[in-house]
This record gives C-alpha cells, sequence and structure tokens, in this order.
C-alpha cells in the first residue's frame, strides 16, 4: 500500500527540522527508497522536498551557531552525583561557521598563483662548473 497523505506530510515536516531524507522518512514510516522513487517520477514533489531541505538546512546552521557561540549544559558528575554542569563551547563548528560566512578570509588557502593572483615567477640559474684546463 502507498504512503497516504498523512505520511507524506509527516516526512516533508521531519524534512524541514533535520534535513535527512532517511531520518525523515522513518518518523513517516515510509522506506526511503520509495521517497527516491517519487523523487525521480514527481517534479512538483521534488521541488517541495528541495524547499523542505532549504529549511531543514537553515534550522541546523541555527543549531550549529547556538553549539557554537552560546554552547551546551553539559552535566558534572564527581562519585556517581551530579555535582554541577559546565558550558561546553565547539571550536569546530566555529571555525566551519566562519569558514563558511566568510571564506575570502578564513578557507583554507591553496593558492597556486603568483602575488595578486598573477603568474608564479620562475627563476633559473645556471650553475657552471669552473673550467679545470
Amino acid at each position: 500500500m502507498p504512503p497516504s497523505e498523512e505520511q507524506w506530510e509527516v516526512f516533508l515536516e521531519e524534512l524541514r527540522q533535520h534535513a535527512t531524507v532517511k531520518r525523515a522518512a522513518k518518523a513517516a514510516k515510509i522506506h526511503h527508497s520509495t521517497v527516491y522513487e517519487r523523487l525521480a517520477k514527481d517534479e512538483v514533489f521534488r521541488r517541495v522536498v528541495e524547499e523542505a531541505l532549504e529549511v531543514g538546512a537553515v534550522a541546523l546552521e541555527q543549531e550549529a551557531i547556538r553549539r557554537a557561540v552560546e554552547g551546551v549544559k553539559e552535566p558534572v558528575f564527581y562519585q556517581g552525583q551530579k555535582v554541577d554542569t559546565v558550558t561546553r563551547y565547539s571550536d569546530t563548528l566555529l571555525i566551519f561557521l566562519l569558514k563558511g560566512l566568510k571564506p575570502e578570509r578564513y578557507k583554507d588557502r591553496h593558492e597556486h598563483t603568483g602575488p595578486g593572483g598573477g603568474p608564479i615567477q620562475v627563476i633559473s640559474i645556471e650553475v657552471v662548473p669552473p673550467d679545470d684546463a
């Protein structure tokens, strides 16, 4: 039996929240291969899925910013008892966010050109052995 409209709505809502087709399909109780089959056949559905993935990507980006900047509270235990919490920040997420938002400043540099994007200057030096004659 094909998935119901309600299942497809659950799928799309989950996709908007997490941007993961397999997770959304599981939440909607639809096999992920069924999703891919419909994507291949239904242009309107494909556009709706692309829009849902964009919304999901924004949600993931917002969560990454929260974890990088505001941090996540983690419990601290002593002798099996929770005694405090500590806020952990994600330097890795912060690096990725900066690289994405300001690539001209933070991207990994692999330039194979000369200064200002110009050609690389090559200097050739010829070594001539002394004339022992």
